[in-house]
């Protein structure tokens, strides 16, 4: 036996005891020795307090929730009903108007009878010239030779360069 086991088990011995991994000679000093043996005991009895006292709360907690279950229950049907119905009175204050706009633009559909000026009215020569002035004016804009507020960068007149300029 060593020094240690003489007197008592450490900590660390009667630690590795209680996991199952304690030495022979731990073992047969626990065998012989009733203060070690009681601080075993001690630690099993205090596991067993611990063990009973959280099956008492989980059969407390169980309990009260089962009792809240059945509130919670009724409470939610009765919010589902109220949501569904919520929800289908929406749905139908919706589909009404959008099934008489559907019904009323169906009786108005252009038959082959209808006029074509009523059906579409194509752009005349004067809007197609009046379109073309407007691009013209747009193209000058845009493709003038001024100089850029922003400096020689980004003016796009200049060729530019495709590929790296290489040192002679």
């Amino acid at each position: 036996m060593t020094n240690e086991f003489q007197t008592h088990l450490s900590e660390e011995a009667l630690n590795d005891l209680l996991i199952g991994m304690g030495s022979a000679e731990a073992e047969q000093h626990l065998a012989g020795c009733a203060q070690c043996r009681a601080r075993v005991e001690l630690f099993h009895s205090d596991l067993k307090l611990l063990d009973e006292t959280s099956m008492a709360w989980s059969r407390v907690r169980a309990a009260s929730m089962a009792d809240g279950a059945a509130a919670t229950t009724s409470r939610r049907l009765s919010l589902a009903t109220m949501g569904w119905a919520a929800t289908g009175v929406a749905l139908l204050a919706l589909a009404v108007p959008v099934w008489r706009n559907v019904n009323r633009h169906a009786d108005q559909t252009p038959t082959a009878s209808t006029p074509p000026a009523a059906v579409a009215a194509e752009d005349s020569e004067a809007q197609i010239a009046a379109d073309n002035q407007l691009l013209r004016e747009i193209d000058a804009v845009v493709n003038s030779h001024e100089a850029s507020p922003f400096g020689e960068p980004l003016r796009t007149d200049r060729p530019r360069a495709r590929h790296k300029v290489q040192p002679e």
